[in-house]
């Protein structure tokens, strides 16, 4: 029963560690969208709205 506890806890905390590392990849890809749309209005290519739409 000890190795099964133990077997199962290590499954959460590595699902833990990737669940960390995807959230974190997910924010730095927003980031990136936001900075390049920002980017696009800056330069006259969109407008407010339309970078709006496109992010969603």
């Amino acid at each position: 029963m000890d190795r099964l506890h133990s077997k199962k806890i290590h499954f959460l905390k590595s699902f833990e560690r990737g669940r960390k590392k995807f959230s974190r990849w997910v924010l730095e890809a927003a980031n990136m969208i936001a900075l390049n749309l920002m980017n696009d209005i800056v330069k006259g290519k969109i407008n407010g709205e339309k970078a709006r739409n496109i992010y969603g």
